[in-house]
């Protein structure tokens, strides 16, 4: 890919995940793809290629960046990608070259899934990030779906009695400006009286 296709920054294939195979839905025909068609799949959670922890990318542009992964989010190596994307091309090998571990104690299982941390940065990678991908209207329509589930995760959260997950997601949509009015009010009340959920 390197030599061949100098346009491409990220290469990306399938990958192994416990007993599932991760990363599909891309045309099988093809192997190099336009960022900006990537990146607009994600944001729009319809395309799923991207595993950042298993991808590989091209040196030049590393090194090039004196900061490569921003550091005010917790999913920064999906930010990164984003930034890359929509100026250069994304590689896919189709074939398994990836094997993800699954334990209770990774990041992923004690944080992202509990916390599921992924529902608030996709609305800040959409503020950051989707100027470039979408046109006005359409941006600001994903913008709505997100914000759904932001407060569909809220309520669900404020259901299961995982007060500290509630609240995560409220600070979130405040830092967004995006809770106000007696809503904004009964949630973050809500969000404050009701304790963790047990570890």
């Amino acid at each position: 890919f390197a030599e061949k296709f100098p346009n491409v920054a990220i290469i990306g294939s399938l990958r192994r995940r416990g007993g599932r195979i991760e990363c599909k839905g891309l045309p099988t025909d093809q192997s190099v793809f336009p960022g900006k068609y990537i990146g607009r799949g994600y944001l729009q959670q319809t395309l799923f290629p991207i595993a950042p922890s298993s991808g590989m990318l091209r040196s030049e542009i590393v090194r090039k960046r004196p900061v490569f992964y921003p550091a005010e989010f917790l999913h920064t190596d999906i930010a990164a990608y984003l930034d890359l994307l929509d100026g250069t091309d994304f590689g896919f090998v189709h074939e398994i070259l990836n094997f993800s571990r699954v334990h209770h104690t990774s990041i992923t299982s004690t944080v992202a899934n509990r916390r599921r941390t992924l529902v608030r940065e996709r609305l800040s990678f959409l503020n950051l990030y989707g100027p470039r991908y979408f046109e006005p209207a359409e941006l600001a329509h994903l913008k709505r779906e997100q914000i759904g589930r932001c407060f569909k995760t809220i309520l669900r959260s404020l259901a299961r009695g995982e007060g500290a997950v509630a609240r995560y997601h409220v600070e979130g949509l405040e830092k967004q400006g995006k809770l106000s009015g007696l809503s904004g009010t009964l949630l973050r009340f809500l969000s404050s009286v009701i304790p963790a959920a047990p570890a």
